[in-house]
Parts: structure tokens; C-alpha cells; sequence
């Protein structure tokens, strides 16, 4: 772990930004500022979508930041500790790093590195850095702070809710250990990680159901496919039935995306999205989400007020129950 001069260094931060407040704990993660990416197979900005179903640790810093040379230690140690168990760390930065390539390659950073336009980020009310999120395992916040105070204990607690099928995805889609042999078969599990899960599956059945040497592995590989889409189907399940229509309706609507192309599984979440969608549950958290994008700059009394008249309207469920926590 740090040392305590360590410590007493990082405690130190650079502050830049405007007067934004951070996001509340209970609130989703808005999008990245995300142009572009290191440590990644594409090189694209990163999706916080692609990071469901894993706890995800985003750190705000900058190479020219010396408070977050001194917190970066910490979090490699916190990604090598528990990279295996589900957590995925996103180090966000923009243009004004520079040498980019060497400071990672000095620092030992194996997590993604994502590079936007400005650090100090608005949307997560990001004004001093290094500033981290922790987020949970359906993009919520978790805990947020200086980047050297996030605790192991903390991960660990969080890393309960990643289930097995979770870990098979390294960007949200079947990922495989070892690639196949066989070129079809192999295409397939190429596919699949780009996130055409529906149409590799249906590939997958054909030669699993033919003959030759593709048969085997195109077999165990759509056994794992179907295990993640069996935990992704049931973690929106279970979001709803935990009264978290908004977040299920969401998530449901990337898996459908994904399988598009499988001409029995799209039906099947079809008649699960009509459902959703009818539910009180779900316009409840559409009101809820709207609330708090609408309150995203406005000062903690206004917060405060606002989600105690919502949660006085909508007493009971999932959302009154959080309108509550954030009007304390």
C-alpha cells in the first residue's frame, strides 16, 4: 500500500476548473469525454456502456499533474489487485498531456487511458485533479473523491455484484481465452467482440449443428455467448424487479442493439422491453433522470429542495427511496 509521505503527497491537487459540483452518489455516470484511447485494440473513445456489468474506476489526471504522478501508483496497484475480480480502471486525461506513450510505459499502466478535450470535466463537475469515480456495476456512482483516498475495501465491496458472466466481457461483449482454430469459427468470435453478438451467435448455430472440424469449438464458443447473454438478460430482469425500470429499459436497449441480426432472441427482449416500458416503474425513473439532469449545475440547496419534492410526489420504489438519500 502507499506510504504515509506517499499519502500526505497525493493529498495534494491541481485546481483549474470551474464552480461545478461533483455527481452525487446514486447519480449514473454521464458519457465520457472520450476521443480517443491507449491501451485499447482501436484506439477509439471510450463508452461507458461497453464497462456494464463490471465496477468501473475513472481517474481524471494529467501528465503535467504531480499530485497525480504520485496517486498513480495507487491506481495501478488497485487495477492489478482486482482486474481479474471485475474492475475495469479508465485514467481520463485530454490533449494537454503529452508523451503520452512514455509516461504509461514509465508508470506501468495496463488500464485503458482515455484522452478527451478537457479534463475538468463539467459534466462530472470535475475543478481540481486527480479526482476519482468509483462506479457500480449498472454505471452508478459509487463514491467520488481524490484519487489516492478510493480503499481496497471499497472495490471489494462493489465486486460482489459482478456476477461470472460479467467477467467474460472486457468492453461489454463475449470475450474468449483462447482463439479459436478454425478461420469461420474464429470470425465469429472476432464479431462478436465488435459487438455483433446476434449475428455471430446465428453463425455459430449453423456450424454447431453441421459437421467437421468447426463443429467442437463453434459449439463451446456459442455455449459461452449464450451464458452471456443469459446473465445480461438476467441482470436487466432483475434491475426490474428491484424497481429500476429506467436503468433496465436502458440496458435492455443496448443488448437488443448487439443481438441484432438472431431472428429468435430480438422477439424475445421485444416482448420484455413492452413490459418495461409500461410499467409505473418506468416513468417514474424517466421523471427521476430528467430531474437530475435538469439539477446537474444547479447549487446543493436547489438539489436538496428538488429531490425532497420528488420523493414527497413518489413516496415509495426504487426512485423515492433514492430522491430521499439525495436530499439528506
Amino acid at each position: 500500500m502507499m506510504t504515509k509521505l506517499a499519502l500526505r503527497t497525493t493529498l495534494l491537487f491541481v485546481v483549474l476548473g470551474g464552480a461545478a459540483q461533483a455527481l452525487d452518489v446514486g447519480q449514473v455516470a454521464p458519457p465520457l469525454d472520450s476521443l480517443s484511447s491507449l491501451n485499447t485494440t482501436d484506439g477509439k473513445g471510450v463508452d461507458l456502456e461497453d464497462y456494464r456489468g463490471r465496477v468501473v474506476l475513472i481517474d481524471f489526471w494529467a501528465t503535467w499533474c504531480g499530485p497525480c504522478k504520485a496517486a498513480m501508483p495507487h491506481m495501478v496497484e488497485l487495477y492489478e489487485k482486482f482486474k481479474d475480480k471485475g474492475l475495469a480502471v479508465i485514467a481520463q486525461t485530454d490533449k494537454s498531456s503529452h508523451d503520452l506513450p512514455a509516461f504509461i510505459k514509465e508508470y506501468k499502466m495496463e488500464f485503458v487511458v482515455s484522452v478527451g478535450e478537457k479534463v475538468f470535466s463539467p459534466a462530472y463537475g470535475v475543478q481540481g485533479i486527480p479526482h476519482a469515480f468509483l462506479l457500480d456495476t449498472t454505471g452508478k456512482v459509487l463514491w467520488e473523491g481524490h484519487s489516492a483516498g478510493v480503499e481496497a475495501s471499497q472495490i471489494e465491496r462493489a465486486l460482489k455484484a459482478v456476477t461470472p458472466e460479467g467477467l467474460l466481457a472486457t468492453k461489454g461483449f463475449p470475450t474468449f481465452k483462447e482463439p479459436a482454430k478454425d478461420k469461420s469459427v474464429k470470425k465469429m468470435q472476432d464479431d462478436m467482440a465488435k459487438g455483433s453478438v446476434g449475428q455471430a451467435m446465428k453463425e455459430l448455430e449453423k456450424l454447431a449443428a453441421g459437421e467437421g472440424a468447426a463443429k467442437e469449438e463453434a459449439a463451446a464458443s456459442l455455449e459461452l455467448s449464450q451464458k452471456w447473454l443469459s446473465g445480461k438478460r438476467q441482470r436487466v430482469e432483475d434491475q426490474f424487479a428491484e424497481g429500476q425500470a429506467y436503468e433496465a429499459a436502458e440496458d435492455l436497449a443496448a443488448l437488443m442493439k448487439t443481438m441484432s441480426g438472431h431472428p429468435t432472441v430480438g422477439p424475445e427482449l421485444e416482448k420484455l422491453k413492452k413490459e418495461i416500458l409500461a410499467s409505473k416503474d418506468y416513468t417514474v425513473g424517466k421523471s427521476f433522470h430528467k430531474l437530475q439532469a435538469d439539477l446537474k449545475s444547479k447549487p446543493a440547496s436547489v438539489k436538496r429542495a428538488s429531490y425532497q419534492k420528488f420523493a414527497a410526489t413518489y413516496p415509495d420504489g426504487y426512485y423515492g427511496e433514492l430522491a430521499k438519500q439525495l436530499a439528506k
